[in-house]
């Protein structure tokens, strides 16, 4: 058993502990207060902060750092449509001041043109007619295409239609220049039916019915052999269009001769064309306004 002595300094160290723990209790608690209201600078943010203020995202491609944010894909499809709104570059139209002009002839004898055969329609026999594939007076040969064939880039075609007349159920006119991409009117001008076939080589372009009194036909020419226009109802109608890429160019009148206007100075190959006879060229030299004179000279014994 302790003594009265031994038992009051056991409580004496008890009480001196239990001081010791209320103390350290009491400096940890005021530290913990102190960091919670020390201010921001130089110390990171409360993690609850950090959480509800996401950092921003980084500009996107082809963004300046420091402005607006653009909606995704917009900067994408302006680029793709300022490209596409780039128009392609147009060939200038050719001009000149120069002039080719010259005549076609035809050495031998020409053949005769026969009578056509009309009386299978009442409204055609009243006007006789003769064929007219080849026509020539004193050696000079008329309805020849001329043109130049190489030497220039393709010219855009004439807003104006090239026109082709039935009348008097005969095409007028018989033989014409058409320019590639030009549209061509065909209009039906006797009080009986006509239908017009259009034929490159064995292929029919097109063959329309055509009334008297109905709206014209309208189509757009390609370039290509020269285009036969028929009709099947009166199988004696033909007419042909020669279609280049170019508007120099000239068909010979009864006289066989020709003149083409506002040439460019260069060098170009310049062709002719008959029907019946077929295609002839030349090489030409343009310089300034210098007259260049051309010949082209068939035989009857030539054929396309």
């Amino acid at each position: 058993m302790s003594s009265p002595r031994s038992r009051s300094r056991t409580i004496a160290l008890v009480a001196l502990a239990a001081a010791v723990l209320a103390m350290a209790l009491a400096y940890s608690s005021c530290s913990k207060k102190e960091e919670a209201e020390a201010p921001s600078g130089g110390s990171p943010p409360p993690a609850a902060q950090t959480a509800a203020t996401p950092p921003p995202a980084p500009p996107a491609a082809g963004e300046a750092s420091g402005g607006t944010a653009e909606p995704p894909g917009k900067m994408v499809a302006m680029a793709e449509k300022d490209k596409k709104a780039e128009p392609a570059a147009a060939t200038p139209p050719a001009k000149g001041d120069a002039t080719l002009s010259g005549e076609v002839t035809l050495a031998g004898k020409a053949p005769e043109m026969q009578p056509l055969k009309r009386g299978v329609d009442p409204v055609c026999a009243k006007t006789p007619m003769n064929d007219e594939q080849v026509l020539a007076k004193d050696g000079k040969l008329q309805n020849v295409v001329v043109w130049i064939s190489e030497g220039l880039p393709a010219q855009p075609a004439p807003a104006d239609q090239a026109k082709l007349q039935q009348t008097e159920c005969m095409y007028r006119p018989r033989v014409q220049v058409v320019q590639d991409g030009q549209t061509i009117s065909i209009h039906n001008g006797d009080k009986t039916l006509h239908n017009v076939r259009a034929v490159r080589g064995t292929k029919t372009l097109f063959n329309k019915a055509q009334p008297p009194g109905t709206p014209d036909i309208a189509e757009a020419v390609a370039a290509g052999p020269a285009l036969q226009f028929k009709c099947d109802v009166h199988p004696w109608m033909k007419a042909y269009a020669v279609v280049v890429s170019n508007p120099f160019h000239a068909v010979t009148g009864p006289d066989g001769k020709f003149t083409i206007s506002g040439v460019p100075p260069g060098q170009y190959t310049l062709s002719a064309w008959h029907e019946l006879f077929g295609t002839k060229t030349t090489q030409i030299t343009v310089q300034g306004l210098k007259a260049t004179p051309i010949l082209f000279k068939y035989d009857v014994q030539d054929h396309e």
